[in-house]
């Protein structure tokens, strides 16, 4: 029986997230509309875009100043709004860029910044779409 092993220089891969992880928990939007109603999940949702789509410009400028408490504060900012959402991927990709920019690992702050811009462009889409389907 052999064993495989990685090599000592290897790396975890970069910001893996289990591909299980939802974009969005729908269990959570309808939880939420059931407790209020459809029409107040979608004034949540558009206040979410606009506060978050803010907060990871920022984060932006901030990693480009190559500010560690900045970075790892906006970034948990970034977490929390898509936690109350149920924004999990989101909510993922910022937890790990909280915890590289602690690090000072840049390379891996740019590289979740980048997914971080592309996962949100999804949730955009599918938070537009459930406006559509009340």
């Amino acid at each position: 029986m052999t064993e495989s092993v990685r090599p000592a220089h290897s790396q975890p891969p970069l910001l893996s997230i289990p591909p299980a992880v939802p974009t969005v928990n729908r269990r959570r939007l309808e939880m939420i509309a059931r407790d209020a109603s459809h029409e107040f999940l979608v004034e949540l949702a558009e206040l979410f875009l606009r506060d978050v789509e803010e907060r990871i410009r920022c984060l932006a400028g901030i990693i480009r100043s190559r500010d560690v408490t900045g970075a790892a504060d906006a970034a948990h900012g970034v977490q929390s709004a898509a936690t109350s959402l149920g924004v999990m991927r989101l909510r993922s990709l910022a937890a790990s860029l909280e915890k590289h920019a602690e690090g000072e690992d840049w390379r891996r702050v740019e590289l979740a910044l980048e997914r971080i811009q592309h996962e949100f462009s999804h949730v955009r889409q599918v938070l537009e779409e459930m406006r559509t389907l009340g």
